[in-house]
């Protein structure tokens, strides 16, 4: 009687224990958060600083964009602690519904969406504007997962038809734009998904020549503008046409080389204050961290994604099921891939693409999305001890 007694008095107070040692709030990913704070805080400064110049000549308030970014941050910040909320388990239930409406999106967008810098590829509305390829990246990455991960570490030939038939529609919608800095990046996210599906290495070579001859067949068909294949070939040599093609680059590395190694000061680069580099708010905005705060700022910014990057990667290894590993491969995918590109174009080493910093460049709804992106690594991080949801 005594040790039933002792046995139930025993399991009442392991139990909670046990209980709060699995709350998904003592599992916080906090150099992630930090990180990602960093960046966007000192993302607003560099968009404020590559702007204020031109705005006040325009006779704009000088806030302008700020305000709008930091806006954008806001509701980022708010997506994120919804999304690290929300049990990402219950994300697969929702895929169907998440591909529909991408898709629906990404097709209207063609037919009412307004051209800009030669893509149409945005809603634009007197309060804001919408660029559905953005907003599509984090619940794309939902929906492949969700198909992905069935295979549980091994994509057969079917299943990983599946998968490609699923992102085939979306990409080629957005081809269709024409948006190359979105079509890169999603097959990136592509190539992510599958490498951590367990995909064999068999299929993703055959799927990398089919790549090259798909590329290979829209230069010859005239499916790439002249205006991007401009873009392209620039880089390997921007002075041969200084004043078109090759004047974005130019400006861009006499930017970031003028730095040097404590960079001019905040808001006193010359190049940044003076608007020679085109687009610097948006896809050239490394080149205002480069002159102002140096190759030191520069370099502490590429950690600071390093850690964003490593922590990704961390989350996938660490997730409690396969699901999550999937899910936090992609997103972790999209990060590196996107920084990379826009970091390895305004230093010269990659052909102007269009691609934008993650949750540095101005953008309420990229911002937004990459903030959703954090919440669900955050999600998968703070429920690796938790049991699966009752479904809904």
């Amino acid at each position: 009687m005594l040790a039933t007694v002792a046995s139930r008095h025993s399991l009442s107070t392991t139990g909670p224990r046990r209980r709060s040692r699995t709350s998904p709030l003592l599992h916080v990913d906090l150099t992630l958060v930090v990180a990602t704070f960093i960046l966007l805080a000192v993302g607003a400064v560099m968009v404020y600083s590559s702007t204020h110049s031109r705005l006040e000549l325009a006779g704009m308030s000088p806030r302008y964009y700020l305000n709008r970014q930091l806006i954008g941050i806001g509701v980022g910040i708010g997506a994120m602690i919804a999304f690290s909320a929300f049990d990402y388990r219950r994300l697969q239930g929702l895929a169907g519904v998440f591909y529909g409406l991408v898709c629906v999106a990404l097709l209207a967008v063609l037919f009412f969406g307004k051209t800009i810098n030669g893509a149409t590829g945005w809603f634009v509305t007197p309060f804001f504007q919408v660029q559905p390829a953005e907003i599509a990246k984090p619940f794309l990455i939902i929906v492949l997962a969700t198909f992905a991960a069935a295979g549980k570490g091994n994509l057969n030939a079917t299943r990983l038809l599946l998968v490609l038939g699923l992102m085939a529609f979306p990409i080629g919608l957005i081809v269709l734009q024409p948006d190359l800095g979105s079509t890169m990046v999603f097959v990136a996210i592509l190539a992510g998904i599958l490498l951590v599906s367990g995909a064999r290495a068999r299929y993703l070579v055959a799927l990398a020549l089919v790549g090259i001859i798909a590329i290979g067949g829209a230069l010859q068909l005239g499916l790439v503008k002249d205006y991007q294949k401009a873009r392209l070939t620039s880089f390997l040599n921007p002075h041969l046409d200084p004043k078109g093609q090759g004047y974005n680059l130019q400006q861009s590395q006499i930017a970031i080389g003028s730095g040097g190694v404590l960079g001019k000061g905040l808001f006193q680069g010359t190049q940044t204050k003076l608007s020679y580099v085109p687009e610097q708010h948006t896809d050239f905005i490394f080149t205002a961290v480069g002159e102002e705060l140096g190759f030191i700022g520069a370099i502490g910014m590429i950690v600071l994604f390093g850690l964003v990057v490593w922590r990704g990667w961390r989350i996938a290894r660490m997730a409690k099921d396969f699901f999550g590993a999937v899910l936090a491969g992609g997103i972790t995918a999209a990060i590196a891939f996107q920084t990379f590109i826009n970091i390895g174009v305004t230093i010269g080493i990659l052909p102007v693409t269009g691609v934008t910093l993650p949750m540095v460049s101005y953008g309420v709804g990229s911002i937004i999305t990459e903030c959703i992106m954090i919440g669900i690594l955050l999600s998968i991080h703070m429920r690796r001890f938790s049991a699966a949801p009752r479904p809904m």
